[in-house]
């Protein structure tokens, strides 16, 4: 099987019914791939190709030798309980605008909550030795 090395997307195009979406892949040697998704298929491709990412940047060693992933900056979240009740959904928005939800049962909320104010309270403590 060939492989393929992609660059980067060049055009991506979206039906009115929102029932496909179409990517055009540029690829290291300047042709091009068109590729058509349905709304599932998409979804699960993304969320695989994300695991993978993760998985990578976990294993990848930052210039100052510990394993960090890269941090992607926040530009808005919320937290909401939907009208079934059964879990806390948080939407964190990125500076990259991609906005991510989780759904979690309370008690990992809780959890969530308190190690965010530990967080929080160590970087007003301490600014400067807080690593990212």
């Amino acid at each position: 099987m060939q492989s393929i090395e992609v660059t980067g997307l060049s055009d991506v195009g979206i039906a009115e019914d929102f029932s496909f979406a179409e990517v055009t892949l540029a690829t290291r040697d300047g042709s091009s791939l068109r590729c058509r998704f349905q709304p599932k298929s998409l979804d699960m491709i993304v969320a695989q190709l994300a695991q993978i990412l993760t998985h990578i940047r976990n294993h990848t060693a930052s210039t100052d030798g510990y394993t960090t992933p890269p941090v992607t900056l926040a530009s808005g979240v919320t937290a909401a309980a939907p009208a079934e009740g059964t879990h806390v959904v948080i939407s964190i928005t990125g500076a990259n605008g991609v906005m991510f939800h989780f759904a979690m049962d309370a008690e990992i909320a809780a959890r969530l909550r308190s190690e965010i104010e530990a967080a929080e309270t160590s970087v007003r403590e301490h600014p400067t030795q807080t690593r990212q």
